[in-house]
């Protein structure tokens, strides 16, 4: 494969979502490879959709896990970095993105070896002490740098970002649970509009908070089946909107699941 042909599946790839319901199985898909960007994930979506824990060749074999023969790579893109001069000191050397190459990574079922230890999701959700613990695990990270407080909501509605305040509100009313998942909601919109503000509509924030909150749910294991992302096709005939949304996605998908890894205490 060329590296015009892995951008051609790429896209290829990304305008095959069509309902919300492929977007939620890539996404919940894409939380198992954290470390890799949106667009790495549809590769590895594209070529092994049964993938659940990938690394080069080098890597298996620094885990005693070996590559067998005549296993098919998976193709992703990984950067050029080469070093250059500064502009303003030409003395010293600065490293700067070049492009990017292909280069190949193979899942777990390709290789044999000894037994690694694989990233678990959260354990205890399913009890109301587990939940708890987490809201509160989750609320401390938070609360470092955003203020979050609990209130009584109308019917239906779980929680809202003020804009104004730059503060979170949730509903008093609902779970432990609920309020997880609405505030991984919230923070998105907070990160979204003090970080990576943009122009966007309503929809679209809507689009972007929901997709990098359910990313960060299902690499918690919290089951977000009733998550409603607004309609993709949309948005996939201006291919060059839906390209920088994915971004952002990424982006504050990214600062979310650090902070998954900051309260996932098993």
């Amino acid at each position: 494969m060329t590296i015009e042909e892995a951008y051609d599946q790429l896209q290829e790839r990304f305008l095959s979502f069509e309902t919300s319901e492929d977007w939620k199985r890539f996404l919940a898909f894409s939380a198992r490879f954290r470390q890799y960007s949106l667009c790495n994930t549809v590769l590895i979506y594209q070529q092994r959709p049964t993938a659940s824990f990938v690394a080069g060749f080098n890597r298996w074999k620094e885990m005693n896990r070996y590559v067998r023969k005549g296993e098919k790579g998976i193709h992703i893109f990984a950067p050029i970095i080469r070093k250059v001069p500064d502009e303003k000191d030409p003395e010293v050397s600065r490293e700067r993105l070049a492009g990017f190459k292909l280069t190949s990574i193979f899942d777990l079922s390709q290789t044999e070896g000894e037994e690694v230890p694989i990233p678990v999701s959260i354990k205890g959700l399913e009890d109301r002490e587990g939940a708890d613990r987490l809201r509160e695990r989750l609320l401390a990270a938070v609360q470092k740098e955003v203020p979050v407080s609990f209130t009584t909501l109308p019917f239906g509605s779980h929680g809202f970002y003020d804009i104004k305040t730059r503060s979170i509100a949730l509903s008093n009313g609902d779970t432990a649970l609920q309020n997880v998942k609405t505030l991984f909601h919230e923070l998105a919109h907070y990160i979204h509009e003090t970080v990576y503000p943009g122009d966007e509509s309503k929809e679209q924030k809507e689009f972007i908070a929901e997709s990098a909150a359910f990313i960060a749910c299902s690499a918690l294991g919290i089951d977000s089946t009733e998550y409603s992302i607004p309609y993709l096709k949309t948005w996939l005939d201006d291919f060059a909107a839906f390209s920088k949304m994915r971004s952002k996605i990424e982006k504050i998908a990214s600062k979310l699941l650090s902070l998954t890894e900051e309260i996932a205490v098993a």
